[in-house]
Parts: C-alpha cells; sequence; structure tokens
C-alpha cells in the first residue's frame, strides 16, 4: 500500500513538474493573507492536486505514511514569492483530508487587506486584530486567533512577525 501511495505522488510530482518549473513565474499567485480563510490562496482542506495547482510544484516534498505526529505529505517551497512555506497534507480521515496546515516565514512579502505581513509590528498586528485569543511567551511571542473556519498563529521576534502559521479548525 505505500508502495502504491509513494508511486501515485511520485507520479502526481512528475506529471506537473513536466508543465511547471520550480523556478519563480510571472504567473505566480498574488501573495495574499486572508485571515479566517486563507495564505496564498491555499485553504484548508485543499488537496494536493489542488495545492499544485494554486501554486506550482514544491521544491521537495515528504511523505509520512503514519510515522510521526500526521498521516500524508509535506510541501516545502524554498524559492520565489512562497520561500520559507510549508504545507502539511493529510491523508488521515480523523485529522480532516487535505493541508490541514501552514508556515509562511520571511521573507514572503504577502500581506492581508488590513496590511499584516511578516515583519509587520505587533501593536499594529494587534490594533487591526484587536487582542488575540490566546499569548505565548518564549523564545517568540506567539498570539493566536480562532476564527470560524481556521486558527492562525503569529509569531514574533522583538515585536515583530517572523511567522504566520493557519492550522485547522480547534477540535471540540
Amino acid at each position: 500500500m505505500k508502495i502504491i501511495k509513494y508511486l501515485l505522488l511520485s507520479s502526481f510530482l512528475v506529471f506537473f513538474g513536466c508543465e511547471q518549473s520550480n523556478t519563480p513565474q510571472e504567473n505566480e499567485p498574488d501573495p495574499t493573507i486572508v485571515f479566517g480563510e486563507s495564505i496564498a490562496k491555499v485553504q484548508i482542506g485543499d488537496d494536493s492536486s489542488t495545492v499544485v495547482k494554486k501554486l506550482r510544484k514544491p521544491t521537495s516534498y515528504g511523505d509520512y505514511g503514519g510515522s510521526g505526529d500526521f498521516k500524508g505529505y509535506t510541501f516545502d517551497y524554498t524559492k520565489g514569492v512562497l520561500s520559507n512555506t510549508t504545507l502539511r497534507i493529510s491523508l488521515d480521515p480523523g485529522l480532516g483530508l487535505g493541508v490541514f496546515s501552514m508556515i509562511i516565514d520571511g521573507p514572503y512579502q504577502g500581506k492581508s487587506k488590513e496590511g499584516i505581513g511578516i515583519n509587520s509590528e505587533r501593536d499594529f498586528v494587534i490594533s487591526k486584530l484587536g487582542q488575540p485569543d490566546i499569548i505565548q511567551n518564549g523564545t517568540t511571542t506567539d498570539d493566536t486567533y480562532y476564527f470560524v473556519k481556521n486558527t492562525f498563529v503569529i509569531s514574533y521576534d522583538k515585536d515583530r512577525v517572523v511567522r504566520i502559521y493557519m492550522i485547522g479548525p480547534r477540535h471540540k
């Protein structure tokens, strides 16, 4: 079963790789953050073929056939407007099929309609989104905002956004 899954994913990536290069293209997606909805037009639940159509073939990917904390794939983008982006795509019905998390680190240039993006100041973010639902302090400060469709965690270093992390809805 694992071999079949690997062959299907490999064939899928080779097929799309023939049509799309890993080099940034003029027609790359508009890098946008929609809090509570999506990052770079990718939404929680999108399957791997939808992700490749919306973005492009990932720079690299990993197959997690049940080892670790989930069963599925990790797509890493390291070039172009999506550099330092990681998507986790679940094959586990219990977790939810499709994209269940997306991590954006700098130098991503996308911004929300409120003007929030990597390198935004924390005070500015709070002035636009309000107080976070949870604040965690550690090596970075993480502010968590719960939206109807999903959760966004915004990480700060020295009060500047260094990471935006979208994950699926909270489990009750």
